[in-house]
């Protein structure tokens, strides 16, 4: 029995059972990978400064500052985006 063959028959000995296991353990893996690599959210700088954007978009929506408010909201996509970011470099420099 050659290479090839051995390879299409361990295949055949695959069960869908054995295949979803297998699966799952891969995206239970991935999904640890990436909680290690971003670890636990605490209270970082960046988090700061994107409730206090959220709470002045608010303020100035409320003041009828519409034009305002929606640029100040508009930061705080870029502030969470920065935060993973800085994480992810931490993670790398570790």
């Amino acid at each position: 029995m050659d290479a090839k063959q051995a390879v299409l028959e361990g295949t055949r000995k695959i069960s869908m059972k054995g295949a979803k296991s297998l699966a799952a353990l891969s995206a239970r893996s991935l999904a640890e990978e990436a909680r290690e690599a971003v670890g636990n959210p605490s209270l970082t700088p960046f988090y700061v400064v994107t409730a206090a954007a959220v709470g002045a978009a608010i303020w100035l929506f409320a003041a009828r500052k519409r034009e305002e408010a929606i640029f100040v909201g508009l930061w705080v996509p870029t502030l969470l985006a920065l935060s993973a970011l800085n994480k992810l470099a931490r993670h790398e420099r570790d």
